[in-house]
């Protein structure tokens, strides 16, 4: 039974739970299987078929392929929002360079020694020149 707002019956109290995942994704002294499947599941260095494999595999969850679909499309939704970070942050970061160093090839040498932004092309740096 749900616990009743007695203030008004007309809607019932949510109960949440916060649960902390590692930063690292290390789960070694972690004894909360729980809170171990669920870091693997948030784990962003995971793709959807390293993730399915773990929760199949180390926590015996049956994947449907429904859920299987589930997790994949949930890597792919953030990835994409990884994606546009990055390309809002570098076309900030060209537009803010662009001022104090003219040179598109120093440019793109001072933005690369960023580690965030080490592996992005001449190209993707040009697009915001």
């Amino acid at each position: 039974m749900e616990a009743q707002n007695e203030d008004n019956p007309g809607y019932d109290i949510i109960n949440t739970t916060i649960i902390n995942i590692s930063e690292n994704h290390d789960v070694s002294s972690i004894d909360n299987n729980t809170v171990k499947l669920l870091t693997t599941l948030f784990d962003e260095t995971l793709d959807a078929k390293n993730k399915i494999s773990e929760l199949q595999n180390k926590y015996g969850l049956p994947l449907t392929k429904e859920l299987e679909m589930e997790v994949t499309e949930m890597c792919t939704y953030a990835t994409s929002m990884e994606n546009k970070g990055i390309e809002k942050g570098l076309r900030a970061l060209v537009n803010s360079l662009k001022v104090y160093i003219k040179d598109f090839d120093s440019l793109y040498e001072a933005i690369i020694k960023n580690e965030d932004y080490a592996n992005v092309s001449k190209e993707q740096v040009r697009k915001y020149y």
